[in-house]
């Protein structure tokens, strides 16, 4: 199992940002293997002081075959916004996890 977390920065306009998200979580809704879609609520929290991160997307695919063939079939449109995303400093995490429950 596959779980990624994306970490989108607060440096972008907070419309364009949700516009952004909601085309990220459309795209993957009918990808094979995604098992799971989560997104933060609200602003995230960091002790101390203000996050640098106004939303997390967390996803769970049912393997790195399944989420990578998802990412090889983004459009052009959507390389462009990913693009974007990391010249803002956006974040993509993936990483494989056993489930021990």
């Amino acid at each position: 199992m596959i779980n990624s977390l994306t970490l989108y920065p607060n440096s972008i306009d907070s419309e364009k940002l949700e516009a952004l998200l909601s085309k990220h979580i459309d795209s993957m809704k009918n990808a094979k293997g995604l098992q799971a879609i989560k997104v933060s609520k609200d602003s995230l929290m960091s002790p101390g002081r203000p996050s640098s991160f106004a939303k997390v997307l967390e996803t769970t695919w049912e393997s790195l075959e399944d989420f990578m063939m998802w990412v090889q079939n983004q459009t052009p449109e959507d390389h462009v916004d990913k693009n974007f995303l990391i010249e803002n400093g956006a974040i993509l995490l993936f990483y494989e996890v056993n489930d021990i429950t």
